[in-house]
């Protein structure tokens, strides 16, 4: 899995996550293969990621100030350290 971790630019404030959302997914287009998808890290930890790519890749949004949650930080570094991340969802056969 590789991991995108996208800041798009302030949307109007009260609708900031869904918007982020929203122009994160017009960017990524047809190579959206799930979203909202469920993942364990390689401590059992879960977590759920924004989006998940054709490429086997994941994508967390973050709008405003809004930092990755302790959990997310986990998965991330599971990532970026080559280490296993189980996809937990309906998704899972499109991501492993």
């Amino acid at each position: 899995m590789s991991g995108i971790f996208t800041r798009p630019s302030r949307p109007r404030r009260g609708y900031e996550g869904k918007a982020g959302e929203a122009i994160t997914r017009g960017k990524l287009r047809d190579s959206v293969a799930g979203e909202q998808v469920s993942f364990k890290t390689s401590d059992g930890t879960r977590t759920r990621q924004d989006f998940v790519t054709a490429d086997k890749g994941t994508v967390e949004t973050k709008t405003g100030n809004a930092q990755l949650l302790e959990a997310q930080e986990k998965f991330k570094a599971d990532v970026d350290a080559g280490r296993p991340v189980t996809p937990n969802d309906v998704f899972a056969g499109r991501c492993t």
